[in-house]
């Protein structure tokens, strides 16, 4: 993590402000902007922790805010390292999604429910992992997949939220679900194109610059705030082989011939690492059904093995009740 001082502006002060918060320190808007207001709850958390109350959040103040990201503390009693755990849920939506953040809710999740399996399925255009999280160990196998689009990055959270109260639930007792079947989990599917629309991308950064240029082929799509694709402009909705002929014809006729912040299908199917992933995550899975927030997606599994594709609706979903009644829909 940089270091982050006053006057400076962006996500990472943005996950500076959250830190805080979440330790007791009040420093007002979770706006990204280091201000006096901030200056004061990081000296002031400074000097809780026995650290120099300089303002600046460098390495020492950074591994002391971490806990108060992922939810527990480390210490060292002779050779054995002891976890504590944070009286604190893991996963809040109070800023906006990133693929840090979201790792770091993932090692909270896991470090606080090891019956939580986590594992990577691929790697994005920039390279960073594509991660799941099991659930489970029931003999039905069920897939669960988030939102392909980067303008929908709060259902992410809304997936953690699910791990975490299922997690939950689980350890308290509440074995149904645990025993009828096993969850594979992927929250966040298009990680650099989240960072890009919630700031969490540098403007620096080679990879901004570049889908900021596939923008301008699309001035009547908001720069970031629209952006849907993956960091190279294409639609990973679009690039199941399902249809994608269809989807590529009728994107095109709407003037999406060119890589963009949403509805190019892209030169051929599956060219997109991400959804390249997802493809060889679900064959080698084979699931016996999936969950998902993406038509392109469901119509291809449902397409392909035949078995249920199920479109979730955040809103209007009840996840829990669909994964109890899932056993009665396998053969």
């Amino acid at each position: 993590m940089r270091t982050v001082k006053y006057g400076m502006e962006g996500y990472e002060v943005q996950l500076l402000q959250y830190a805080l918060t979440r330790a007791g320190h009040n420093t007002g808007n979770l706006d990204g902007i280091f201000g006096r207001r901030t200056a004061r709850a990081l000296q002031q958390f400074q000097r809780d922790k026995g650290l120099a109350a300089d303002g600046v959040a460098g390495k020492l103040t950074w591994a002391a805010l971490y806990p108060y990201v992922t939810g527990y503390t480390l210490h060292r009693d002779g050779p054995e390292t002891n976890i504590t755990l944070l009286d604190m849920s893991v996963v809040t939506d109070i800023i906006p999604c990133s693929h840090l953040l979201t790792s770091l809710m993932l090692k909270g999740l896991t470090m606080r429910y090891p019956l939580l399996r986590v594992y990577e399925t691929g790697r994005s255009v920039m390279g960073r992992p594509i991660i799941a999280v099991a659930l489970g160990e029931g003999t039905k196998t069920v897939g669960y997949v988030g939102p392909h689009g980067a303008d929908r990055w709060p259902e992410v959270f809304h997936m953690l939220r699910f791990a975490e109260e299922r997690a939950a639930a689980t350890v308290k007792g509440d074995m149904e679900l645990y025993r009828a079947v096993t969850l594979h989990m992927i929250p966040l599917v298009n990680p650099d194109g989240v960072d890009l629309v919630t700031g969490a991308l540098d403007p620096s950064d080679s990879f901004y610059a570049q889908a900021q240029a596939l923008s301008a082929n699309y001035p009547q799509v908001s720069f970031p705030e629209g952006w849907r694709a993956n960091i190279s402009g294409v639609d990973l909705n679009l690039q199941y082989p399902t249809g994608w002929e269809a989807a590529r014809r009728i994107r095109y006729r709407q003037g999406f011939i060119r890589p963009g912040p949403r509805d190019y299908a892209g030169c051929e199917p599956l060219i997109a690492p991400e959804s390249r992933a997802i493809e060889k995550w679900t064959r080698e899975m084979d699931f016996d059904m999936v969950l998902a927030y993406d038509s392109g997606y469901t119509r291809w599994f449902e397409d392909t093995w035949g078995r249920p594709g199920i479109m979730l609706y955040t809103d209007t979903t009840d996840i829990h009740a669909a994964l109890m009644n899932a056993p009665r829909s396998f053969p």
